[in-house]
């Protein structure tokens, strides 16, 4: 209901807020950890089982915004890159 009109991945047993940019990057928004944020974000344990299942837990997760991921739920599979939400990131990090 929040996404709206945004494309989402709906397939079988799969229905998150993400898109496949390419065959081997997905753009999506930090998934959810407590419950509020599960009525408007994507479940972090949904995205693992989905990463786990289509990737075979060969992925990584680029974390680019300012909030911690927790790293075990994929396999310690996170590079952190944090900037504060709606702002350019620093040109150290940029490079």
């Amino acid at each position: 209901m929040v996404s709206g009109k945004r494309r989402r991945l709906v397939e079988a047993n799969v229905n998150l807020d993400l898109s496949y940019i390419t065959d081997r990057v997905i753009g999506m928004s930090f998934p959810a950890y407590s419950t509020v944020e599960k009525l408007y974000r994507n479940n972090i344990e949904n995205v693992a089982d989905f990463f786990d299942e289509r990737h075979n837990e060969s992925y990584m997760i680029y974390n680019m915004s300012n909030r911690n991921v927790e790293v075990q739920y994929f396999h310690h599979n996170v590079v952190s890159y944090p900037w504060e939400d709606h702002h350019s990131p620093t040109l150290p990090i940029l490079l």
